[in-house]
C-alpha cells in the first residue's frame, strides 16, 4: 500500500503500518513529534483543503488513512456536526474522493460519529465510489490491552472483504483476549512531577478513577489529562485497594468529627498524601496505546502537550488489526 495519512497527528496510524508516502496535519506541535519519529516521511504542515486532486495524484498513492477532528461529534462538545467549521476539510476531501484512484481507506473517530450527518455523507460517498466497507466500534480492552478507548472505525476497499478475517475481530462488546495488569507498563517514577496536586486531592479525590499495579483496566485518557479529573483518565497509586479503602473510610469519619476546619484539612491532606496518588506518565500512556518503545517526543514538547497529543491520538494495536482487513 502507498499511503496518504490525513490528520496525521503524532503518527499513530503510521506506527501501526510503516509505509506512509505523505502525511498532513495542521497542528505544528503534532507535526514536530511526527517528524521526530518518522524523519524520512514527507510531512506537510497545512490544511487538507490545500491538497488538490492533481497534488494527490502526483503522490501516486492508493490508500488513505485518516482521523478527522472529533470535536463536532464528541459527547462533551456542542455536537454541531456538519455545521461545525472543523468538518470543512473532511467534507472537502469527500468532495474530491470520486476523482481520486483510491483503492483502500481507513477512518477513525469518536463514538457518536456514526450518528452524524457527516457520517451519512461519508457512507454515501463510499457507495458512490464503489467501495465495500465495514464499520466497527472497538476498544483496546477487547484485544487484551488494559485501557478502554472505544472508537468508531471504518475500513473500505474496492474489492470484497474476506469475511473470515472480519470474523476475527470482536463483535459488539466481546472481549477476545483478557487484558494484562498495569504493572507491565509502569515506570519507576522517582520525582514529584506526576503527583496529584494537593488542591486536587482535597477537592476531587472522590472523583478519582483509581487503579493499581494489579488492575487490568484504565479509563480513556483525554487531552485534558493532568488538568482535569472528571472523565480524563485514571489515577495510579502504588498502595493496595485495602489501603485506599481504609484511608477513604477514615476521611469519611473525619468529616463527621467535630474539629475545626484547619485541623480537618491538615488531617485530610496527610491521609491523601499517604496514598501517593499520581498521574500516569506520557511513556506509560504510550504503552497503553500500544506505541512502540522507540516512539518518543522532542525535548521541547512539554508534558502537558504530550498529554494533549496522546489524548487526540489512536490505539495502534486496534488500527493494526483493522489494517489486516485491507
Amino acid at each position: 500500500m502507498k499511503i496518504l495519512e490525513l490528520y496525521s497527528g503524532i503518527g499513530g496510524m503510521h506506527t501501526a503500518f510503516k509505509k506512509v508516502v505523505c502525511a498532513i496535519d495542521i497542528n505544528p506541535t503534532a507535526n514536530k513529534v511526527y517528524a521526530h519519529n518518522f524523519p524520512t516521511t514527507n510531512s506537510i504542515n497545512g490544511n487538507i483543503e490545500g491538497l488538490t486532486v492533481n497534488k494527490i495524484k502526483k503522490m501516486n498513492i492508493d490508500t488513505v488513512f485518516m482521523s478527522p477532528p472529533c470535536q463536532p461529534f464528541t459527547q462533551l462538545g456542542l455536537q454541531l456536526d456538519i455545521h461545525d467549521p472543523r468538518t470543512k476539510s473532511f467534507i472537502y476531501f469527500l468532495g474530491i474522493l470520486p476523482e481520486l484512484d483510491i483503492k483502500r481507506l481507513l477512518l477513525e473517530n469518536v463514538r457518536g460519529f456514526e450518528l452524524s450527518e457527516v457520517h451519512n455523507m461519508f457512507i454515501t460517498t463510499l457507495k458512490k465510489c464503489g467501495f465495500h466497507y465495514k464499520e466497527f466500534m472497538l476498544s483496546p480492552n477487547q484485544l487484551g490491552e488494559p485501557n478502554r478507548r472505544r472508537r468508531y472505525y471504518c475500513v473500505a476497499k474496492k474489492e470484497p472483504f474476506d469475511e473470515a478475517t472480519v470474523a476475527n475481530l470482536p463483535q459488539n462488546d466481546e472481549i477476545i483476549q483478557d487484558p494484562y495488569t498495569l504493572e507491565k507498563i509502569l515506570e519507576d517514577v522517582t520525582t514529584d512531577e506526576y503527583n496529584v496536586p494537593i488542591k486536587m486531592l482535597l477537592n476531587k479525590s472522590k472523583l478519582f478513577d483509581i487503579v493499581y499495579k494489579d488492575s487490568n483496566r484504565s479509563c480513556c485518557f483525554t487531552k485534558s489529562y493532568g488538568r482535569y479529573i472528571e472523565g480524563s483518565g485514571s489515577i495510579f497509586t502504588p498502595k493496595t485497594m485495602a489501603e485506599v479503602d481504609d484511608v477513604y473510610e477514615r476521611l469519611n469519619e473525619n468529616t463527621q468529627d467535630e474539629i475545626d476546619p484547619e485541623t480537618r484539612i491538615k488531617i485530610e491532606t496527610e491521609l491523601l498524601k499517604s496514598l501517593q496518588f499520581r498521574f500516569f506518565t506520557s511513556r506509560e500512556i504510550c504503552r497503553l496505546m500500544c506505541f512502540p518503545e522507540e516512539f518518543g517526543f522532542p525535548a521541547s514538547v512539554t508534558n502537558r502537550q504530550r498529554y494533549t497529543l496522546l489524548g487526540n491520538s489512536i490505539n495502534c494495536k486496534v488500527v493494526a488489526e483493522l489494517m489486516k482487513l485491507l
